[in-house]
């Protein structure tokens, strides 16, 4: 097990930036993170766009991980404006790691199950890349650019991932929104993976510590279903009799653009290395739900 000289986060305010700040200080790595637009105690302010990385880490190394999380990362916002999404998701992203390289630090690189096809999911780290829309497309640009460009580097896809925070974006939290408007329409051939943030956090300090390069899936198989998710909650929340829904086909769902709909991936590669415990997907639903439930009772006290 190799120790970890330092971790650069570029973007840690958000959802897995914000656990791995707090996992890998509580282990004792010396970690420098930074935030753009959310600021928070101990993290200094970084424009990836602007700023230059070696400003931020004057003596930065061999031994030093410099992860990139800072991104465009909703793909309608992506869509809408594909432009001044690429300048941060790809060329900001890239002059970052071109940095972190020429001066011998490596690079943790976090992709998504997003960038296949959608069309047998199931995925390996073999299977090539075929992205559907925008956001996709600048993952997969910068993953070739990685695996051309030399140096140590890590690419890890996941899929969803669910954080803790009620507010935290994820399709647990949607879904629960969707259901409770009664016009719910959800796609029984959609499947993805559903991981908890704290399993994404551990597996990603497995990785560095095993010094791993080249590609890995970690996220929490078996796949979930958007219906088979969405009963779930429908029959796990209290407020399930006021929700509702109808089973359709993903192809029947409008999009801006055309979007995968089975591109989980596998983690088996992962799995033979290290044999870490996943939560189980449903587990994960369950304790969102009682959470988003929480809230949902607030809320109505507080109208009532």
């Amino acid at each position: 097990m190799r120790q970890i000289k330092r971790m650069i986060i570029l973007g840690a305010s958000g959802l897995i930036g914000g656990q791995l700040l707090k996992d890998y200080r509580s282990d004792g790595i010396e970690t420098i993170a930074t935030y753009h637009r959310n600021p928070e105690d101990g993290l200094s302010r970084f424009d990836l766009l602007e700023d230059d990385l070696f400003d931020l880490v004057p003596d930065l190394g061999p031994g030093d991980w410099v992860c990139v999380l800072s991104a465009e990362v909703d793909p309608n916002r992506v869509a809408d404006d594909p432009d001044a999404a690429r300048a941060l998701n790809v060329d900001a992203t890239l002059r970052a790691m071109e940095t972190a390289r020429d001066h011998g630090a490596g690079i943790l690189f976090l992709s998504t199950e997003s960038v296949f096809d959608g069309i047998t999911g199931d995925y390996g780290e073999t299977d090539p890349p075929r992205p559907l829309f925008a956001y996709a497309r600048q993952k997969a640009e910068v993953e070739n650019e990685l695996k051309t460009g030399g140096g140590k580097w890590l690419i890890v896809r996941t899929g969803w991932t669910v954080g803790w925070n009620p507010k935290a974006r994820c399709p647990v939290a949607g879904t629960y929104k969707a259901l409770l408007s009664g016009s719910a329409v959800m796609a029984e051939d959609n499947l993805f993976t559903l991981t908890d943030v704290a399993d994404t956090s551990r597996a990603l300090l497995e990785l560095l510590r095993a010094d791993a390069v080249g590609i890995y899936h970690v996220a929490a198989n078996p796949p979930i279903g958007r219906a088979q998710l969405a009963q779930i909650i429908l029959e796990t929340s209290s407020f399930g009799a006021q929700m509702s829904f109808k089973p359709g086909k993903f192809s029947e769902i409008p999009f801006a653009e055309p979007r995968p709909a089975q591109a989980w991936v596998s983690n088996a590669k992962f799995m033979d290395q290290f044999g870490t415990r996943f939560t189980p997907p449903e587990d994960t639903v369950r304790k969102k739900i009682a959470l988003l439930d929480a809230g949902q009772q607030k809320a109505q006290r507080i109208t009532a």
